[in-house]
């Protein structure tokens, strides 16, 4: 039994460009969680009054947990299919980021 082939229109389908965009914006919207932490860091660290190292460590800790749910969410896709981990995934986000948290209150 030989290699599979693809077509040439399969691989191009409205749905696979559908999956790439949706794909892109998953990607700029975790992208821009992860970074912008790095461009306001030296004002949290001035604003609060700590070393740099103090005020990096959520970050750090941040990363760490990024990669362990990579790794969670990519055996949860594999045994589930895509859709449950995005929207799980998703639904974390959002709740992470609208989440109240004022320990300074």
């Amino acid at each position: 039994m030989g290699p599979m082939r693809t077509g040439h229109s399969e691989v191009e389908s409205p749905y696979a460009w559908v999956r790439l965009g949706a794909a892109l914006l998953l990607s700029t919207l975790g992208g821009v969680g992860m970074w912008s932490v790095v461009v306001v860091l030296p004002t949290v660290q001035a604003e609060f009054g700590v070393a740099r190292a103090d005020a990096s460590l959520p970050y750090t800790l941040t990363m760490i947990l990024f990669g362990l749910g990579g790794i969670l969410m990519g055996r949860l896709s594999d045994r589930f299919g895509i859709m449950i981990p995005v929207i799980g995934g998703a639904l974390a986000l959002s709740l992470a980021i609208s989440w109240p948290v004022r320990p300074w209150a």
